[in-house]
Order: C-alpha cells, then structure tokens, then sequence
C-alpha cells in the first residue's frame, strides 16, 4: 500500500499576545490578582485562635477598588487548620490559581506552620513561605521541582502572612528570576506550536500503529530496520515522529525525508568501543540518532550551512546539568520545558527515552522516542503535549512510566507553514 502524500500546506495563525503583558522583571505581572486587601480585612480571623477558625463560615468578600471576589473558607486535615483566601477565576473559585492563598497551622498550639501562595494555574508552580525565628524563609517551586530553597525573608512571618504578593517580590528580587515565575503571554511562535498541536490532534484518528513502521520519502510504508514495504501501514514511536518532523521540514525544503538518512548512525559522537560490539545485536543509540538526523533536517532546510551533528542538541537549560548523549531527568522534563519555551519560544523538541536496559550485559538503551510540544496560552499558562506512537499523553504519564530514567532532547524550530504528509 502506498501512501498519497499531501502538499497542501496548513497554514499556521499566531495568537496574539497584547502589548499590555509587558512588566519588569522584578514585578508580578498586572493580571496576577492579589487579594491582600482582604487578608488584611480578615486579619482577625488570620491570627485568631486555631478553634475559631476552623469553625469559621465560608464567606465571599469583594474588594472594592479591584472589584475582585475572594471567597474566604477554612479545613481541618491531619492535624492542622487551613485558612484559604481564593480568588475568583471564570466564575468559581478554584484551590489552584494565581494569587490565592493557604495559611497552614498547628490545631492544637495554634502556631503558623507555612503559608502557600500559588503563582499560575499550573499546580506545581507556587512559594511556599516559613516562620523561621523572628523572620522567614521561602521556597519556590517551578512546576513540581524545586526551584530556589530557603530563600531569606528578613521580615516576620506575622507581617507576611497580610502583605501583598509585590511586597515578597520586592524583598527578594535580587535573590529569584521573577520573569521565569511570571511569563509573558503567548508569542506569535507560540501560537506556530499550538497550531501544530491542533493539526496533530486532528490526525491522530486516523494514524496506524506498527511496531517498526514509518513512511518513507515517497510515501511508502516501509520496516524502519530492513526498509521492506509495510503494506498494513502505520508508525512506531520513531516513524510517528519522523512524520511530524516532516510536516516542519517540508515548507522549508519541499521534499520528504528518506527512512535511510534518518536511520544514519554517528559513531563518531555517541558510544565507545565496547558498546561498539552490541551496535548490531542491542543498537543502544537507535533513538538518540534518529532523533538528531531529524532535527538536523530542519537546521540544514532553515540554513545553507551544514550543521554539527550534535547541533540540535539540548545541551544549556538554567538550573540543570547535560549528561552527554544522556541528556536530563524525565523527573526534571516539564520544568525543563517550562525554561525552555521562556527561552526558546516557537520550538518543539524531540526526546530519546534512555535507562539501563538488558542482561548480559545491561546496557543505557535508548527505547523510545516522543515528541513534545510547549507552549504560553494567551492567559500566560504553560501547556505541553506530549505525543507518542499516534497518541498523545502527558509529561506526568512519562514520569510514571520512566522516573528515574533519562531523556535526551533535541530541538526542531518551527515556522507559520505545517504540512504533514497524507496518511
């Protein structure tokens, strides 16, 4: 069976990000809601003993300068009182939102334990604030990771605990990178990725799975390892990728890859001599060159210039450390991404799932291949897809499947123009 390839280009519409999302890098971005007038009414209840909160009746308050609605409410869990001041956000009043707060205390002494102040809708990405003697410490979370711990607060924890989120901002702006915690909005070349995001999803239908499976330059379904005809058709992991990668690549080149050049190894860049021996029997770096042949691709397609081979490479993401042909933790992945598309808006990124792997001898194999798809929304929210042999996961179904694995990435830059071929 042979596939008819399609040359009509998708074309890709950018959202439009408002010239109003400008902000300083030390200030919270202006639509952050802050409810600090409120807390500050409240500040009977906030420091009122333990019992007394806990029976507290939920209430909504509206600041009258803002207009904002806070709907103030407490819990009893596993020992402890929690007083939450949550903003209003598309008519409810979420847990999880930018600007809202959680005073945590002691039940039975009363004493304050932390404060959590959450800075986006994602629920990973938050500070959590101590006592600590007569001032207080900070940590900072980027979606689910540790960012910054025990950053020094040099005010009480009593002063804190009522003041406006721009105060904390204020007191540590030469210590944190605030722009990383409160990004722009979406950016033209983000909406290039949330386009191609859509495509996708589009076809994810009607795609094929099959185990080995890619579609060659002409259209045909070929066996990626002896480039026999497939003739029931369809895609593996490495073939699905191959097929996005084309989509990219062809406004740029007016051609389709061929099986064989992605299929090209690189001993010269990966393995040594005695993972050398097992090439033929193992092929431990499969998905590390298939996923650099494809992104080189592109390079090569964007420039007239012949790229190195490890150009693609992710190799410098803030705060991490690149193992070689390793790459990072998938543990570490969505942050890793978070960083990246701040950076590097209007790229997807290719990724080379690789563990210890095998017996006799146990190996680091590169076994699977993704492809991954961040982008801002236009509320400034972080989003990724994740799309794997024909469907499409999540970064938390990779952790689950591989924490305490690696994943080694490369980026492929994208443009406005998208056009996959037909399957």
């Amino acid at each position: 069976m042979r596939a008819r390839c399609l040359h009509v280009l998708i074309v890709i519409f950018p959202l439009i990000a408002s010239s109003a999302d400008a902000y300083g890098p030390s200030l919270p971005r202006s639509d952050i809601p802050d409810n600090a007038s409120i807390r500050e009414a409240y500040v009977d209840i906030v420091f009122a003993p333990a019992g007394a909160v806990a029976s507290m009746t939920p209430v909504v308050e509206r600041d009258s300068e803002t207009g904002l609605r806070v709907r103030i409410e407490s819990t009893v869990q596993n020992g402890s009182v929690y007083l939450l001041f949550l903003n209003q956000r598309r008519g409810a009043f979420p847990l999880v939102g930018p600007g809202n707060w959680i005073i945590k205390r002691d039940t039975e002494s009363g004493r304050f334990i932390q404060l959590k102040v959450f800075l986006q809708d994602s629920p990973g990405t938050f500070l959590r604030i101590f006592p600590h003697g007569a001032v207080s410490r900070m940590d900072v979370y980027l979606e689910g990771n540790l960012l910054h711990e025990s950053v020094p607060l040099k005010r009480p924890f009593d002063e804190i605990v009522t003041a406006p989120l721009s105060r904390i901002v204020e007191l540590t702006r030469y210590l944190i990178d605030w722009g990383i915690l409160f990004p722009q909005r979406s950016r033209p070349q983000d909406g290039w990725v949330f386009n191609i995001v859509t495509a996708l999803r589009d076809r994810l239908p009607a795609l094929v799975d099959s185990d080995d499976g890619a579609l060659d330059s002409d259209g045909t379904y070929r066996f990626i390892e002896d480039l026999t005809e497939n003739l029931a058709g369809g895609f593996n992991c490495s073939g699905f990728a191959k097929w996005v990668v084309d989509g990219v690549r062809y406004p740029l080149s007016g051609d389709y890859l061929g099986i064989e050049e992605v299929k090209r190894k690189h001993f010269e860049t990966r393995g040594n001599e005695w993972s050398a021996q097992y090439e033929d029997a193992r092929d431990p770096y499969f998905g590390l060159d298939w996923t650099r042949n494809l992104a080189l691709s592109v390079i090569a397609a964007r420039s007239s210039s012949i790229p190195s081979l490890e150009a693609a490479d992710v190799r410098r993401v803030r705060y991490y450390d690149y193992i070689d042909d390793v790459g990072y933790a998938v543990d570490d992945l969505r942050t890793i991404l978070y960083l990246l598309t701040l950076d590097r808006p209007g790229s997807i990124y290719l990724g080379s799932v690789n563990r210890a792997f095998g017996s006799d001898p146990v190996l680091r194999q590169h076994v699977h291949v993704v492809v991954l798809l961040p982008y801002m929304d236009e509320s400034g929210t972080f989003r990724v897809a994740v799309m794997e042999r024909n469907i499409e996961t999540s970064t938390q179904s990779l952790q689950a499947r591989y924490s305490g694995d690696f994943i080694h990435l490369v980026e492929v830059p994208v443009g406005p123009l998208f056009a996959p071929p037909d399957t």
